[in-house]
């Protein structure tokens, strides 16, 4: 059973949180073609952010995600130091089938200092961070 709240349900992406694992996902559901299709994805962003508590965790499914425009670059950019700067502990990223891509979102972790792990699927991805968040909360 499912404890996860949608906050937004979009064409090319999805976010929703479990309140009682303290983690926010995030699915891109299909490519996009420019800024306009990530409609109102900073105010969801920042909105479920919001929501959690100090030590959140993100569960990040990219394999979809093309290339990033310059723009999308600086939203994912925002986005991730927004995180940073309200206590996130880590991401586990499914990793972009496109290699540049995924080229582009180490370059916005590291200067942002996202933390991240990739994952070549959600299982694990979602595994790693109920190990880490079991042993950060001892």
């Amino acid at each position: 059973m499912s404890n996860k709240v949608v906050i937004a349900e979009k064409k090319c992406y999805h976010i929703s949180v479990d309140f009682s694992k303290n983690r926010i996902y995030l699915v891109i559901k299909e490519k996009w073609l420019n800024i306009e299709d990530l409609e109102d994805f900073q105010l969801y962003w920042e909105q479920v952010v919001e929501q959690v508590v100090p030590n959140f965790t993100i569960h990040a499914d990219l394999r979809l995600m093309n290339i990033l425009s310059k723009e999308i670059e600086e939203l994912f950019l925002s986005m991730r130091l927004y995180s940073v700067g309200k206590g996130l502990l880590h991401t586990a990223e499914i990793a972009a089938v496109d290699d540049i891509a995924n080229l582009q979102v180490e370059k916005i972790a590291n200067h942002s200092k996202f933390p991240f792990t990739r994952f070549k699927t959600p299982e694990l991805a979602e595994e790693f961070l109920d190990q880490l968040t079991s042993i950060t909360s001892k």
